[in-house]
């Protein structure tokens, strides 16, 4: 497995990927008429404008040469010395393989590069996987609870700091 920058060029694979993650990760938490009728067509015209923006960045974990998970990171929209976590999806077939460590060790680094010493992510309340893959990655719920934008459910914050050893 190799990770790399995303290129605007990988846009179809990224929806692929988020579309099996998002269908398997979600069931039961997402309303599955949500789940079913995701588009990654349209999804990839979505993922063409996150990786034109110059506020953040999107890591690629290649297997084979086919992308099997991604994670966009930004340094713009959060406190000066605080970055995020966008997202961080990775195809079914690679859980629990090391690919998602591989991509959010790589994403910190770049966080801590860009001199955030504070990184923060979202995650969906009651998503047991997520709880544990960020727990074991440092991360703790900070307190901060909002709503998702578009699936109306309620989310949870969580917040790590960043180190030297992130570099």
């Amino acid at each position: 497995m190799r990770t790399r920058a995303a290129h605007i060029s990988d846009a179809a694979a990224i929806a692929a990927v988020h579309v099996a993650s998002w269908q398997a990760a979600y069931r039961g938490l997402v309303p599955d008429e949500r789940l079913d009728a995701l588009d990654p067509a349209k999804l990839a015209i979505v993922w063409e404008t996150h990786l034109a923006d110059v506020d953040s960045a999107t890591l690629v974990a290649e297997a084979d040469r086919r992308i099997v998970g991604f994670c966009r990171v930004t340094w713009s929209d959060a406190a000066p010395t605080t970055g995020e976590i966008l997202a961080l999806y990775l195809h079914p077939d690679v859980w629990g393989m090391g690919v998602g460590r591989s991509l959010c060790r790589k994403a910190l680094s770049l966080l801590a590069v860009c001199d955030r010493n504070v990184a923060v992510l979202w995650a969906l309340a009651g998503n047991a996987r997520a709880e544990r893959f960020y727990a074991a990655a440092g991360f703790q719920p900070d307190g901060a609870t909002d709503t998702h934008p578009r699936l109306g459910l309620p989310m949870v914050r969580y917040r790590r700091a960043l180190t030297q050893a992130d570099r």
